[in-house]
């Protein structure tokens, strides 16, 4: 990390942006969670579980028309959905279903949901592939283009910074810093993700 880097993370701090953010995140996590609980046995409602009925409609497609073919994409956030999506499946759908291709674009999942999604399922995945930015291109992505001075560097480097409860600088599978080099290898979800 970059002492520009820790001067901006800290400057945040100090508004409480970090208090705010990692709320909101934390919600935007707790629903991808809450999409795959399961779902009671009466007519759909309301409160059913979108990702738990996607799952259950998709069983029963497979089963009156046969194998299916199923590609995965999950672009940053949508990341973490996906991981939920597999693991739930994993516990839906017949054990030798497997996905064709999981694609992830910048996810913004940590590496302890990717091991719980993908690490854990990796038979359930035929290919798997991830792009992410160098870490000087995320440093130079400003968060918000038009005032760069707002916050200078990426989405991820912000969700890795400040919003996730794990304190600065949580791995995220998306931030290639986190995916290469020495400093994270002693973790053990970002050892089992990377391998």
């Amino acid at each position: 990390m970059t002492t520009e880097s820790v001067r901006s993370r800290e400057m945040y701090r100090q508004f409480y942006t970090d208090r705010i953010g990692a709320f909101l995140w934390d919600e935007v996590k707790a629903n991808a969670r809450a999409a795959y609980a399961p779902n009671p046995d009466v007519a759909a409602n309301d409160d059913f579980h979108g990702g738990a009925l996607f799952i259950a409609l998709l069983k029963q497609h497979i089963v009156e028309h046969g194998p299916l073919r199923v590609n995965l994409i999950g672009y940053s956030a949508g990341a973490i959905h996906l991981c939920h999506f597999i693991d739930y499946a994993a516990k839906v759908l017949d054990e030798g279903f497997a996905f064709e291709h999981v694609i992830l674009v910048a996810p913004a999942a940590n590496f302890g949901t990717f091991r719980a999604g993908i690490v854990t399922h990796a038979k359930r995945i035929k290919a798997l592939r991830l792009f992410a930015m160098s870490d000087a291109h995320e440093r130079q992505d400003p968060l918000v283009k038009l005032a760069p001075v707002a916050y200078p560097h990426s989405l991820l480097y912000l969700v890795s910074g400040l919003l996730e409860r794990d304190g600065p600088d949580t791995p995220l599978v998306g931030l290639v810093r986190h995916l290469e080099g020495e400093r994270y290898a002693g973790v053990e979800a970002v050892a089992a993700g990377r391998q």
